[in-house]
């Protein structure tokens, strides 16, 4: 549990730049290089972590998480290019849907996008 936290804190402090870095801190940032061809495999980077967590989570017997990550991602045996335009779909759509909470950290509303399209079941 406590390393499923700190990953999910590790998301959300935004890193050192240097003149090429690409900080993806708010849901704008992270809109941004999904838009962007040269930031197209860091957004996609970003959304794989997330669907991961949020896997890894969906997976622990651990009720109160589940609560906090209601995402399950699409069903096993996708492979990893449908699945990477799969959630970048589900990003983009729910980021087109509420354009007014791409301020808030990118990670939460990651979380509620990927539950938006793929809830667990309860």
């Amino acid at each position: 549990m406590r390393m499923v936290l700190a990953c999910l804190t590790v998301l959300s402090v935004p890193m050192p730049q240097t003149a090429n870095a690409l900080t993806i801190s708010t849901g704008q940032d992270l809109q941004e290089a999904c838009k962007v061809a040269g930031h197209f495999s860091a957004c996609v980077s970003y959304l794989k972590l997330i669907h991961d967590t949020a896997k890894a989570i969906a997976r622990m017997n651990a009720p109160e998480l589940r609560v906090v990550v209601g995402a399950c991602g699409p069903d096993k045996g996708i492979d990893t290019v449908p699945l990477v335009i799969a959630l970048r779909a589900a990003w983009q759509e729910y980021a087109g849907n509420y354009p007014g909470r791409l301020h808030n950290l990118a990670v939460g509303e990651v979380l509620l996008a990927f539950e938006e399209r793929w809830p667990c079941k309860r």
